[in-house]
């Protein structure tokens, strides 16, 4: 007889005189030098979200007699769908139209619940057209004694009104624009394109534990930028737009020296033609990013004003994969105003202050941004060289996984997902994104706080059971709001070799509505799935700590795939604790009684078992409880024997399976078993009656400690005892454990002081999962010890010898 021991343990002044590239006889700024890759914060408060919406379906304005008629149906009516819900802090509205004598317009806004304001009200204003972006902010008359040119850039010009914020209740709904010329002297305008900008009270929140940021000085001084690879993104230059058409200076550059306290930037420069309206003064700079990115975080920097020489104004949008518009939160600097989705320049500031820097934060996963730059209305037509930068794109882009390296966590073929929406993971967290890997060392733990962060909640807890039966089930919470179906794999490392094996996986598809075979819903866009792995034949007695990995994404995903990238879902990795049988089954026969069937069953040993239920399907369809059985005995490694008579639904059942339940609320699947079938061998269920063997025996027989450091060599065979459990360390490291060599029947007892002394010390280990194996069955055993393995404890056994 050969028997293993082993135990189930738990670890568990911009302005400067230097020459600017160009040379012209006025005033000019110059970009500087300096390099550095560090995101300077913003001092300011954060503001709100910023949404915006547009109408550009053109139309003529009426004449009509009465300031009652234009907010009618009569008047020219343009609609604003909000889909999205929030409290409404500020408001603004850009308006663009063709009119002579604009001062015949007048215009409303209706908000949802019907509340309005007028925002455009009929004067005496003889200039023609509006291209204007009305709001809160604090200057800008609506009158500035000059024409408004109607083309690109749009609403640039700032007009204020104190009474913009009419309305503060809930923004979705439809927001209803109504406009019309209240004189009747002819000539009739038209209407271009209007733009409704409101933000909430709340502001962005970023899902990412660590970000990624792309240093600008890195592409050169005074360099094009054309793309780059950070964190397996590609950041690309889109295209760019001159709407002063005169192609000097360098427009778009990146830059080594330092604007707005920050070193090394993207540059934005311009210097206009004399004499060219400042309305039609502005760049436009698009960037593209290979996957969508999450907390998109950068400054616009150096935004200010010189009387008499520039007025810098920024808008920026980002779009998804979608194109639409994504809400982001501002922080102004204390230079700046904020107007509507404009961010412009109230002080001049040098570049060594970052007190003209306004920070963004997108609140959702971005695939491009524009950013336009303007001059503002405040110099009139003087205007000279003028520039702003912008600093570091910081972001996220993936969630990770967080096993040891060696089972493809980090960049490089990793496993990673695109956090994207995030309406697909697993559990009911969403993911979290981090900038790489966080791979822990061989044999750590890393699951919750140990690992990436606390979104690991896909898997509730793992079955502790054995792999002996050759199957192990594990129950996987998903969530799926996508409308379609996914694909959700897992793999355990059953042979505790650094690597996830295609053998050592299984897939199932979730659901985009209902159940399935494999995963049921269990509310809105939730399912719990079965995932029940076949344990290679090799692995069925390995116990200690195994790494697994699951996966959720709408792409195609197979078992040879633990790693490399998806576009959504997310990846969770735990270490399982795996141990001895908490339930063995040693015999199992089934019988079709026509509308009914019985089913006995006998464990050779239970322990922590609260009980079992006892499943029912048609063969291949999905399992459904039809009773449930206490367990006859808490803790016992005696044989227990049951019987049971169930319903099968009119003869629909084909096939019965039992589920051993412990009192931490873990299970383990056994079966399938067909009707009228018997399974293993009858066991003897008569208990143990120690006194009398010692009676019988007498002293107690001679045994041999041997310190187990290994698995079994291939000529004793897989099944010649079970590995022990694996102590600290992960594949290749020396097991925990003591093989009992006996050459004669009889009753054995081995001490604590005689395992200690082979070098396996199982001090501290609880006494009721210590198990005794012999050809990878369970031995019975009594261990004469409180709850606790220790000095002076002992455990017997009855043992048999075999060859």
């Amino acid at each position: 007889m050969n028997v293993s021991l082993s135990a189930a343990l738990h670890p568990r002044s911009r302005h400067t005189d230097l020459d600017a590239p160009r040379s012209r006889s006025r005033g000019r700024r110059v970009l500087l030098a300096g390099i550095c890759s560090v995101v300077l914060g913003m001092t300011g408060a954060a503001q709100a979200l910023v949404y915006s919406y547009d109408n550009t379906t053109s139309g003529t304005i009426p004449e009509l007699t009465s300031d009652t008629a234009c907010n009618s149906s009569s008047a020219l009516v343009r609609t604003f769908t909000v889909p999205d819900s929030f409290t409404v802090s500020t408001i603004a509205l850009g308006i663009n139209l063709d009119h002579f004598n604009r001062g015949h317009i007048r215009a409303i806004l209706n908000a949802p619940s019907g509340a309005s304001a007028v925002f455009l009200t009929q004067s005496g204003d003889g200039d023609n057209n509006y291209d204007i972006l009305i709001s809160s902010n604090t200057e800008g008359a609506v009158d500035d004694n000059d024409t408004d040119p109607t083309g690109a850039p749009y609403f640039n010009r700032l007009v204020s009104l104190g009474s913009a914020d009419f309305y503060t209740g809930d923004a979705a709904g439809t927001w209803t624009l109504r406009i019309c010329d209240r004189n009747s002297a002819g000539g009739l305008g038209t209407f271009n394109r209007a733009r409704l900008v409101l933000t909430s009270t709340a502001t962005a929140t970023s899902p990412c534990t660590s970000t990624v940021s792309y240093d600008w000085g890195a592409n050169g001084d005074f360099a094009a930028f054309t793309s780059t690879t950070v964190g397996d993104i590609t950041i690309s230059q889109g295209t760019t737009t001159d709407y002063t058409g005169a192609g000097t200076p360098p427009l778009f550059q990146t830059r080594t020296s330092t604007t707005g306290a920050h070193p090394g930037w993207y540059g934005m420069a311009m210097d206009s033609p004399n004499g060219l309206d400042t309305e039609n003064i502005g760049l436009v700079t698009n960037f593209t990013f290979s996957n969508p990115i999450s907390a998109l975080s950068f400054m616009a920097m150096d935004i200010d004003t010189a009387a008499n020489s520039w007025e810098d104004q920024v808008r920026i949008v980002g779009t998804d994969s979608g194109g639409n518009r994504i809400p982001y939160s501002r922080t102004v600097g204390p230079a700046n105003q904020a107007a509507g989705d404009w961010s412009e320049g109230d002080t001049s500031i040098p570049s060594t202050s970052s007190d003209a820097n306004v920070q963004y934060v997108f609140a959702g996963a971005i695939s491009a941004i524009e950013v336009e730059y303007t001059q503002g209305d405040d110099p009139g037509n003087n205007t000279s060289f003028m520039f702003i930068g912008l600093s570091d794109f910081g972001f996220c882009a993936y969630d990770f996984g967080d096993a040891p390296s060696s089972y493809n966590t980090v960049l490089g073929g990793g496993a990673r997902h695109v956090l994207g929406s995030r309406n697909l993971y697993l559990g009911s967290t969403p993911p979290d994104g981090e900038s790489d890997g966080q791979a822990v060392g061989a044999g750590s733990n890393n699951n919750g706080a140990n690992g990436d962060g606390t979104d690991e909640d896909g898997v509730a807890s793992f079955p502790s059971a054995s792999t002996s039966a050759g199957v192990y089930t594990v129950t996987v919470a998903a969530t799926n709001a996508t409308g379609a179906s996914a694909n959700l794999c897992g793999w355990i490392d059953f042979d505790q070799g650094g690597a996830f094996d295609s053998d050592e996986a299984v897939c199932v598809t979730v659901p985009a509505s209902g159940s399935n075979s494999t995963c049921t819903s269990t509310g809105t866009n939730t399912w719990g799935c079965t995932l029940s792995f076949t344990v290679p034949t090799s692995d069925r007695g390995n116990t200690g700590n195994f790494y697994g990995r699951f996966r959720i994404t709408s792409d195609s995903l197979t078992t040879s795939q633990p790693g490399g990238s998806a576009s959504d879902g997310e990846v969770e990795d735990y270490q399982i604790p795996i141990t001895t049988l908490p339930v063995t089954l040693g015999y199992v026969e089934t019988r079709n009684l026509d509308g009914r069937a019985e089913i006995r069953f006998t464990t050779v040993n239970e322990t922590a078992n609260a009980g079992f239920d006892i499943l029912g399907r048609a063969a291949g369809g999905r399992w459904q409880r039809l009773a449930q059985v206490p367990s006859k005995a808490d803790g016992s490694l005696r044989p227990q024997s049951y019987r049971r008579v169930v319903s099968t639904a009119g003869g629909s059942i084909d096939e019965l399976a039992i589920v051993d339940r412990d009192y931490q609320g873990a299970s383990r699947l056994h079966g399938p078993f067909e009707l009228d079938a018997a399974y293993g061998e009858p066991v003897t269920t008569d208990t143990v009656d120690w006194q009398a063997v010692k009676s019988a025996t007498g002293t107690r027989a001679p045994l041999e400690v041997v310190r187990a450091t290994a698995s079994p060599s291939a000529s004793t065979g897989p099944d010649a005892f079970t590995s022990p459990f694996r102590l600290g360390g992960g594949p290749g490291s020396d097991a925990v454990g003591a093989r009992l060599l006996i050459d004669e029947e009889g009753l054995y007892r081995v001490s604590y002081e005689q395992l200690a002394a082979a070098g396996a010390d199982f001090a501290g280990v609880q006494t009721s999962k210590l198990a005794l194996v012999d050809a990878g069955k369970a031995v019975q055993r009594y261990v004469d010890c409180g709850p606790v393995f220790g000095p002076g404890c002992a455990i017997e056994f009855l043992g048999r010898p075999t060859l």
